[in-house]
């Protein structure tokens, strides 16, 4: 019922028409990211390149498309922050001895990462207002919960790529690989090593490839057959005709996914879903991404630096400070607030406490 209140209160509205502007217009933006219309940046959901920002998506009057100017502001998290209070006091979150667990995806950084790169005055700009809002929600949290009445675990899913146009990125060559290109030169690799479709073929696609979905690549399994060959060897000659690629940094098969022989096979491995995965995991160079020429915006989903490296941070009654330099990642938060609720960490939980975090 108080959701429903909160949606039709409109309260979602309550920017439409206004802009979004630099929260700290003191400050030389420029100075601690770059240019404010920068290449490769995108546009948003009619929002423009650079600011100030319209918030009406193109609308003149609260719709879907101002919807999505406003997740992709910081507005978005401002409005997630207001339902996230609203949760807490409707449901009366910490009001007993019973434990409650509250996860908060503030989720508006990541779409702005996307449009206009992590160096941008835009991802800057919603960094500073997203330290405002957590202030503000320790401060809610401290007067309705009650200061060492609760724990917070904050962390995030991933980082993102530099865009490729940005000063950066240029610096050290990254561009855009586009992968049309690259499927076609597998297509003629793979016809060559083991023949084109059979005579008479009535399948519509009948090429070696079914699809490329980065970073995997789907071989098409009537065609394997019919040929007589196997899966494990086409992937195996894809494989290594797209490491010899210069714009590919490794590529790995099934098969190398089995038993990882270093590092960062274990990390692609993590990415391996045997249901759903492809045949081969491309993985392009460091500071590629895979687009065609002219695109805007950037992605991640590597096991590089970049896209691996997030916070996790650690703040609640008995948590000694300062930071720590074990090897972690963003799934000891489950452990971590298992320990404040008092309950076994989860069977599967990959990393457990910091063994450094709670001195006592």
């Amino acid at each position: 019922a108080w959701v429903t209140k909160f949606n039709e209160s409109k309260t979602a509205d309550r920017w439409f028409g206004k802009d979004w502007t630099r929260f700290r217009p003191e400050l030389d933006y420029a100075a601690h990211s770059g240019a404010d219309n920068a290449p490769g940046e995108g546009a948003g959901a009619k929002q423009g390149k650079t600011f100030p920002h319209p918030l009406t998506g193109g609308l003149k009057a609260p719709g879907k498309a101002y919807y999505e100017a406003l997740a992709n502001s910081p507005f978005g998290n401002e409005l997630l922050l207001d339902f996230a209070k609203t949760c807490v006091t409707e449901e009366k979150l910490g009001a007993d001895d019973v434990p409650d667990l509250l996860t908060v995806s503030f989720s508006s950084n990541d779409l702005i990462g996307h449009t206009w790169g992590p160096d941008s005055q835009e991802v800057l700009d919603v960094t500073l207002r997203s330290d405002a809002i957590m202030a503000e929600f320790l401060r809610f949290l401290d007067a309705t919960v009650g200061r060492d009445n609760y724990a917070l675990a904050l962390t995030a899913d991933h980082g993102v790529c530099p865009l490729p146009e940005a000063p950066a990125g240029a610096a050290r060559g990254a561009r855009r690989v586009d992968l049309t290109d690259v499927q076609k030169g597998l297509e003629k690799h793979l016809a060559d090593r083991f023949g084109g479709a059979p005579a008479g073929a009535k399948e519509k696609k009948t090429g070696w490839v079914e699809a490329v979905s980065a970073p995997w690549v789907y071989l098409n399994g009537r065609l394997i057959a019919a040929k007589g060959t196997t899966r494990e060897a086409v992937a195996r000659a894809a494989a290594d005709y797209l490491a010899a690629r210069p714009d590919v940094a490794r590529a790995f098969t099934r098969a190398d996914l089995v038993d990882p022989a270093d590092a960062q096979t274990r990390q692609v491995k993590k990415s391996y879903y045997p249901e759903r995965s492809g045949d081969v995991y491309v993985l392009l160079r460091p500071f590629d991404l895979p687009g065609k020429t002219g695109a805007t915006g950037t992605t991640h989903g590597t096991p590089y630096g970049y896209d691996t490296w997030v916070p996790l941070i650690a703040y609640g009654p008995g948590v000694a400070g300062g930071r720590r330099d074990e090897p972690v990642t963003p799934q000891a938060a489950a452990a971590i607030l298992a320990r404040f609720a008092g309950v076994p960490a989860p069977a599967q939980a990959e990393y457990g406490v910091p063994t450094t975090l709670f001195p006592k």
